[in-house]
Parts: C-alpha cells; sequence; structure tokens
C-alpha cells in the first residue's frame, strides 16, 4: 500500500481490523483519493469495492472523524461511487465498480475539506473477505 499513486502492492486488512496511514505532516486535504485494489480479470474490469470505513484524524488517539463508509447502505458517505451501485438500499462487499467512474482506474474520490495527518482504513465485523487497499492519496 502506498501514499500516492496505486502500484499494484495491496494491503489486506482483516475483518474487525484497521490500518493507520501517516501522511507525515498535518496536511490540508480537500479530497482523499482511496485507490481500491484494481482488477482487469473480475468485477467487470474494475473494482470489487470491499466494504471498508475511512477515517481521519490529527492524531492517532484521534478524534477521528469518518467521511467514507461503503457497507452501511447510506449513499451520503460513498465519495464518487454511483447511487445505482446499491440498488433497494444495500451496498454489496466486492461491488464490482467499473474503472470508467473511478478516478485513475480504480481511485474514489472522496471529499474532505480540512486538515488532518492520519488516515484509518477499517474493515467493519462480521464482513465477507478483508478490504483490499492499493494506495491513499490526497488532492489540495
Amino acid at each position: 500500500m502506498e501514499i500516492g499513486d496505486p502500484d499494484g502492492d495491496q494491503l489486506d486488512i482483516g475483518c474487525g481490523s484497521n490500518a493507520i496511514v501517516d501522511l507525515g505532516d498535518q496536511t490540508w486535504i480537500d479530497t482523499l483519493i482511496f485507490y481500491e485494489f484494481y482488477n482487469p480479470w473480475g468485477c467487470g474490469g474494475g473494482v470489487c469495492l470491499d466494504w471498508i470505513l475511512i477515517d481521519l484524524s490529527q492524531s492517532t488517539s484521534g478524534p477521528w472523524t469518518q467521511y467514507f463508509y461503503w457497507g452501511d447502505s447510506d449513499g451520503g458517505n460513498n465519495g464518487n461511487v454511483q447511487l445505482y451501485h446499491f440498488p433497494g438500499g444495500v451496498e454489496p462487499d466486492n461491488e464490482s465498480i467499473p474503472p470508467a467512474e473511478l478516478y485513475g482506474l480504480s481511485g474514489i474520490l472522496v471529499d474532505v475539506g480540512g486538515t488532518y495527518r492520519y488516515v484509518r482504513l477499517r474493515a467493519p465485523s462480521p464482513c465477507g473477505d478483508p478490504a483490499q487497499v492499493d494506495a491513499i492519496d490526497t488532492l489540495p
């Protein structure tokens, strides 16, 4: 998992687990880019979006602010993922998202508009399989 452009080296986050990424400095983040693992041979040639939560904080001890949650059936916290991907109000684990809808083939854009240093990536419990993250990046 990288800070910056995706490189195909995925981080698997097990159900009920998390990973904290240090951006290095307090950083103004207009948009966070969450790069799910790109799977050109499966899931319609894009990504299989896993259930995952993304929180940001200025400290590893919190408080944490949640900005993204795929798996809670709330379309208001899904970044640029289109609402039609969860018919009937369900956000399925491993949902196929075509690359044409993503930033740089596998990136989901998440509006932030704040200063943070730490990004916490969490897989809810229970979940079907680990959440896969290739990279995260920020846009000023």
